[in-house]
């Protein structure tokens, strides 16, 4: 919604047009806050409520299962193009299309065209590695909250943005950019659940 608010601005929508990039890093700044923002909202809820180390994961589990609803209406969105193309045609897409929807649809189709096989093996681990990223972030959030840890939203930011910039085309961009969201999201993991949980106090389970 606030992506949108924005576009209705027409210096930052020919800005966003523009310049794909531009785009997703305020798209991804954006999320991280949100996220982050919606972590502390849920962590005070069940501070003093809900302190049991399995409740604090859950938590972070239902985050990380209400953000893959974004990755899986993508592939709907995607299989759903693919079907209208090969029962329509692109022609029949392409009717009516303003030229803004007409350049957008290229860059999806080209996206579509361009992206090997295994992008979507990648997502799919890389989403499966999110829900646990989810869960430790909660648990730093969690501790944020008794006042030992922070910069969640900092992390949150580069998980997201390391595996939004790469070519479509470009086999190598696209192993580059899924080997640095690895590194960022599995050492975020690791601290905290070696240095972070360890300070933290849980009620019984």
């Amino acid at each position: 919604l606030i992506m949108s608010a924005l576009a209705l601005i027409p210096s930052i929508d020919e800005a966003f047009t523009n310049n794909s990039t531009a785009y997703t890093v305020v798209y991804s700044i954006l999320a991280a806050v949100a996220m982050t923002f919606a972590r502390y909202v849920l962590c005070r809820f069940m501070n003093g409520r809900f302190e049991r180390k399995g409740d604090i994961y859950l938590s972070g589990i239902g985050l990380a299962l209400g953000d893959g609803v974004l990755y899986g209406l993508t592939v709907i969105s995607t299989m759903s193009i693919a079907t209208a193309i090969n029962n329509e045609g692109i022609d029949a897409m392409m009717a009516g299309l303003t030229q803004n929807d007409t350049e957008t649809f290229y860059q999806t189709l080209g996206n579509l065209v361009n992206a090997p096989s295994y992008l979507w093996l990648l997502m799919g681990i890389a989403f499966t590695l999110d829900v646990i990223l989810s869960i430790a972030l909660s648990a730093a959030i969690q501790a944020y909250v008794k006042g030992v840890a922070s910069y969640v939203a900092i992390i949150q930011f580069a998980s997201y943005i390391s595996f939004q910039i790469f070519d479509y085309s470009s086999p190598v961009s696209i192993i580059v950019c899924f080997v640095i969201k690895m590194v960022i999201d599995i050492a975020a993991i690791a601290y905290v659940f070696k240095v972070v949980v360890r300070e933290m106090n849980y009620a019984n389970d």
